[in-house]
């Protein structure tokens, strides 16, 4: 609990750092430094609100989140966001802030709470299944979505081939996020809570990779250069084996390193943490000729896995106790936050000359969506049934359900809307669809 006001002053400092400027003629007026931290306390007096009061009903925690954020987000007044209603500054703080920080923020300390607390007796036995799903599963997943993209915006010629299958690699992978924080909250079997959390670690990480080629191949064209397959393929598998390589070497230094500390919890705890959020950093900001050369979120993914195998026997036996104390309350604050956020920033997002229409259209990628994951479940249930523990079909309708989309994919949507190389037209169908998707899947589906 000793860590909970540093968690509070480091999401302020980010926000207030991250969000953009006011307009050169608000310069005059009084700034409210401290209005970020409105809407973050908000955020985390009603997740314990929600977590305390209301964990007897039906709707999942994180639903509940999400649709708090949609109130205030849907509340509050831009027009009025001056020196007289802080709280409007604060919402539009918020609603501003770098997606880019946002993940770097948040995701590594979600991740790296999940890779830690993996068993991994049980993760190695589904192995196989888990990376059927994640790896070709979001491939395929990735093509049939963009199919589908390009055929609904085809009359209008808004989304390109190369749009299409961006949008499909934001919207074919499961939101590690959301499904960790179901799962959990729904009590699923270990088994199929493995499936569960490994397939939306990494195929998260997969379809990250996915979209940053289509992203930058798009930037690319966009801006007059040209793209090849010979430049896209290398880049693809420099991502996807960079990161586990990069995630491996620190997990593994790491581990070594905490046997060298004994009996204080505040240096074995404190060295967890810089390594979550330090490998993320690093391995997103690694650039080899102005190009990314990693994956931050697999090389989380492998460094968490690592040190909750070697590193975990190298604590003090006094500390592990008070080290997954510290990690929970990390989660459980990121969490909050992050989903109060992302309700927050969707439903500004939710806007469209041709509302109805895209309304529609959204609706059928939401079944489409489904068709899309039923297909490739289909296809791989051969596989699955006869590795692991098999999957019998409860197992497979609820993965099935079970496809959460949610703010890592409202965050790389923010990341192409912020992007002025890509045509407006493109940008604003990404985030007016990625904000319908997680709507729907995180109240229906959630």
């Amino acid at each position: 609990v000793e860590f909970l006001p540093l968690v509070v002053l480091f999401l302020w400092l980010a926000v207030a750092s991250g969000h953009e400027e006011e307009e050169e003629d608000e310069e005059d007026e009084p700034k409210h430094p401290g209005a970020p931290l409105i809407v973050l306390v908000i955020s985390l007096g009603f997740g314990v609100v929600c977590k305390a009061f209301l964990s007897k009903t039906k709707i999942p925690y994180t639903a509940l989140l999400f649709c708090g954020g949609l109130a205030l987000g849907g509340g509050a007044n831009y027009d009025k966001a001056d020196t007289q209603k802080p709280m409007f500054r604060s919402v539009r703080a918020w609603d501003l802030i770098n997606p880019h920080l946002l993940l770097y923020v948040f995701l590594p300390i979600l991740i790296f709470e999940s890779a830690f607390s993996m068993d991994l007796h049980v993760l190695y036995r589904q192995l196989k299944q888990v990376v059927l799903l994640a790896v070709p599963g979001v491939g395929l997943s990735t093509v049939l979505t963009g199919v589908i993209i390009r055929w609904l915006f085809w009359p209008s010629n808004r989304m390109t081939w190369l749009a299409s299958l961006m949008l499909g690699a934001i919207l074919s992978a499961t939101d590690p996020v959301a499904v960790v924080a179901l799962m959990k909250e729904l009590g699923v079997s270990k088994y199929l809570g493995t499936v569960l959390e490994g397939e939306s670690l990494l195929n998260d990480g997969t379809s990250i990779v996915a979209f940053n080629v289509f992203f930058s191949a798009l930037k690319d064209k966009d801006g007059g250069h040209d793209v090849s397959l010979t430049s896209i393929v290398p880049y693809f598998f420099r991502l996807a084996l960079g990161g586990p390589v990069f995630g491996g070497a620190i997990g593994i230094a790491i581990s070594f390193a905490l046997g060298f500390i004994y009996e204080d919890a505040n240096a074995e705890i404190a060295l967890t943490i810089f390594a979550a959020m330090g490998t993320f950093i690093a391995a997103e900001m690694v650039t080899v000729d102005g190009e990314q050369l990693t994956s931050g979120v697999l090389a989380v993914v492998t460094m968490g896995l690592i040190v909750g195998s070697r590193g975990k026997t190298r604590v003090s036996s006094s500390v592990e106790g008070d080290l997954h104390a510290v990690w929970e309350l990390l989660g459980f604050v990121a969490n909050t936050v992050i989903f109060f956020i992302a309700g927050l920033i969707v439903i500004d997002r939710l806007k469209s000359d041709e509302f109805l229409i895209d309304v529609g259209k959204v609706l059928i990628l939401y079944i489409g969506l489904h068709i899309v994951r039923a297909i490739m479940l289909l296809i791989s249930w051969p596989v699955l049934s006869r590795t692991g523990y098999g999957m019998p079909t409860s197992n497979i309708i609820a993965l099935w359900w079970g496809g959460l989309r949610g703010a890592v994919g409202l965050t790389l949507a923010l990341m192409v809307e912020e992007e002025v190389e890509i045509s407006e037209n493109i940008r604003d169908v990404v985030v007016f669809c990625v904000a319908g998707i997680t709507c729907l899947t995180l109240i229906v589906n959630g």
